[in-house]
């Protein structure tokens, strides 16, 4: 079984794929459910479960944090993660990390002129997925008292009431800042894609749909947009049982594995959707 990768991509998205035991890309490897940076001692993510994800948001330096980025875009949107200060840490640790958190936004809101309401809005999150992970984990007696660090609770009016005020006086802006970032993105992620289905773009983008192409450096393989990489003709045959109906679910392709479809192909961590792959079938003349 192929072990080392030619990209740190494509490795990450092996892992997530949960189908062996080791890979390794540079200075990326992953064995067992944990995926690394640089070494063992900093592991990036741990699978916990079929569909549940650890994450770890400490930092170690700027090649590490692209590291992270990799190992975030291979991981299922459809899969559960838990963001804690280390993925090998124990229950108790990682819900006194989430409160540290919750305490850190609740004290950075009545500083904030221009980002109040991104204090808001993490504050909330950070309290819901603590909450998430104590059910999940079934460890509600080990939470701290939070109450006191939410924003808008009845605990502390006075913060309650800025938020209001915040929000009341910035929604039009925001929602209209948020359009226009949504409009600039959709019309660049366009033109990305152009230029990586034409060839001229040769590594892995993440576009808001994954997309397909011959490899521009191997006529022999298809390439995903996710930087996945699997051989063009099992691609064909895969595609040809799809067309007549047939059962395709755990079937191998590549160094993945076929998990289901239903109007989108599940093959490892990729989903792709049916018009892809059509699509991608009338370019090919299958």
């Amino acid at each position: 079984m192929k072990q080392t990768f030619r990209s740190n991509q494509e490795v990450c998205h092996i892992w997530a794929s949960r189908s062996q035991e080791y890979g390794v890309c540079g200075s990326i490897y992953f064995r067992g459910d944990t995926i690394y940076s640089y070494g063992s001692h900093f592991p990036m993510a741990k699978f916990i479960g079929d569909d549940v994800v650890l994450v770890t948001t400490l930092k170690h330096s700027s090649t590490t944090s692209c590291h992270q980025g990799l190992v975030s875009q291979a991981i299922p949107p459809s899969y559960k993660q838990y963001h804690v200060d280390t993925v090998m840490g124990d229950r108790l640790q990682h819900v006194m990390y989430y409160a540290a958190r919750l305490e850190s936004t609740y004290k950075k809101f009545p500083r904030a002129r221009t980002n109040s309401h991104r204090y808001y809005e993490r504050n909330h999150q950070i309290m819901d997925e603590m909450l998430d992970y104590a059910e999940r984990f079934r460890c509600k007696s080990k939470l701290p008292n939070y109450s006191r660090f939410v924003l808008a609770s009845p605990e502390n009016k006075e913060t309650a009431d800025m938020q209001r005020e915040v929000f009341t006086a910035k929604q039009k802006q925001i929602r209209k800042t948020k359009a226009a970032e949504i409009k600039k993105a959709k019309a660049k992620n366009a033109k990305m894609e152009q230029l990586w289905l034409s060839g001229v773009m040769t590594q892995g983008v993440k576009f808001s749909e994954v997309r397909v192409r011959v490899n521009p450096l191997d006529p022999k393989e298809l390439n995903t947009s996710s930087g996945a990489y699997v051989p063009l003709r099992e691609a064909k045959t895969l595609y040809r049982l799809i067309k007549r109906n047939k059962p395709v679910q755990g079937i191998k392709i590549g160094s993945y594995t076929v998990t289901g479809i239903n109007g989108t192909l599940r093959v490892g961590c990729h989903e792709i959707s049916r018009t892809e792959i059509d699509r991608f079938a009338t370019v090919m003349n299958w």
